[in-house]
């Protein structure tokens, strides 16, 4: 059994009759499509690996060209919002959808349960200054740089691979997670910022270079 957590009225469907409902929702709601920016280069991103570091989105005014205010979501704690495994791709608060092509933004919630195919990501908790993680492919050291505004720290998050490093500057309350998008047995590594008080976010992809 799957509970359906769309409203108050969300109602108990066996597994085949949620997925059709899920499906109905999904290709019935408008929504926005953005493009992928592939192989970026900035003076905020320093890539001394071959590997290529790409925008799927960017909603954060002054930081990689980004643009501020350019969705909502239905959230006052955007930092709390999980994303998480949906259809063929990964779904962030409901509404921004990513899959290996482009992004996608619905003017409706997505009908899943926070709980339900959650992905765990990394991040600055409490008071640290200094985080270290290992992930698949190598070390991620995250550094406080300073503070944004009232609910959004700078990050300094660097990635040590075999062969190089990626570091990324001034990343508002960053975050980081893999996901194996493509479905070629190699995740990407995933590292996104989000700010509270204008619902920002930006999230950025590393992966081999085609």
């Amino acid at each position: 059994m799957l509970v359906l957590a769309c409203n108050d009225n969300a109602k108990r469907e066996d597994s085949g009759q949620a997925k059709k409902l899920n499906s109905d929702s999904y290709n019935s709601d408008s929504s926005r499509t953005f493009s992928y920016k592939q192989k970026i280069k900035d003076s905020l991103i320093v890539n001394l690996t071959n590997k290529s570091v790409d925008i799927l989105f960017n909603g954060v005014k002054g930081f990689l060209g980004g643009q501020k205010n350019m969705v909502s979501f239905t959230t006052e704690c955007v930092v709390c919002e999980p994303f998480q495994i949906y259809n063929n791709g990964i779904l962030f608060a409901k509404r921004l959808y990513f899959d290996t092509e482009k992004a996608q933004y619905f003017s409706k919630n997505r009908c899943i349960m926070d709980t339900t195919n959650r992905i765990e990501t990394l991040k600055l908790d409490g008071e640290s200054k200094r985080k270290e993680y290992k992930f698949s492919s190598g070390n991620l050291t995250m550094n406080y740089q300073g503070q944004s505004c009232n609910d959004a720290d700078y990050v300094k998050v660097n990635l040590q691979y075999d062969k190089g490093t990626i570091t990324i500057n001034k990343l508002i309350n960053a975050s980081f997670f893999e996901f194996d998008m493509d479905k070629n047995g190699s995740p990407e590594q995933y590292i996104y910022g989000t700010r509270n008080c204008s619902q920002e976010i930006v999230v950025l992809r590393i992966g081999d270079r085609e």
